[in-house]
């Protein structure tokens, strides 16, 4: 089954370019395996990300997203 999840979150410290970067990079070969896909925007501390995919590789996921400690006060905006 088709899952999606959108979120969002506080960024611990002020990210520059090149953490987006290798954040960006490790995530895609990741999600490529789990055929996830998906967006994510990183603006003024803040984060919001639509993560898409199998619904057991979707809800692992976003296990693992609660779970990091790069951010903090993570909202569920829309599970489906």
């Amino acid at each position: 089954m088709y899952y999606s999840v959108i979120y969002q979150s506080k960024a611990q410290y002020n990210f520059t370019s090149k953490d987006i970067e290798l954040m960006l990079m490790r995530a895609k070969q990741k999600n490529k395996k789990n055929n996830i896909t998906g967006c994510i925007v990183y603006a003024n501390d803040k984060f919001i990300q639509l993560i898409q995919g199998p619904k057991d590789a979707i809800l692992k996921l976003y296990d693992e997203i609660k779970a990091d400690d790069r951010h903090f006060d993570v909202v569920t905006l829309h599970n489906q």
